[in-house]
């Protein structure tokens, strides 16, 4: 299976595998990928966003996170959509001027220990 690639102008990362948590306000899935730069540097960045209002909440199932599509993870998250690691619903969230996707830990995710 070839991991990710992410590009970011003149260099690119591997995305290693997930790993997940919770946020404390609400207990919802919260998903952190591994990122691994050329010069062997391993980083993690946070792939979900808590949308804590309650209009927001009944959109998720069991298993079901809002994703960060713009900004600084624009580039990972059409990175792991394209490799099938998370699959997008259909389902919007919204907060302010953005509108989050509801997705889905994907079958060709690799998960990583907490």
């Amino acid at each position: 299976m070839e991991l990710p690639i992410v590009s970011f102008g003149d260099s690119s990362c591997q995305v290693l595998g997930l790993r997940f948590s919770k946020y404390d306000k609400n207990d919802r899935l919260a998903v952190i990928a591994a990122l691994e730069w050329a010069d062997g540097l391993i980083e993690s960045q946070v792939v979900s966003v808590n949308l804590p209002d309650e209009s927001n909440q009944t959109l998720l199932k069991k298993g079901q996170f809002f994703a960060k599509n713009w900004s600084e993870g624009e580039r990972i998250f059409n990175a792991l959509v394209a490799s099938k690691w998370i699959v997008p619903t259909g389902w919007l969230g919204s907060s302010g001027f953005v509108r989050p996707p509801v997705c889905e830990v994907g079958p060709d995710a690799i998960t990583l220990p907490e």
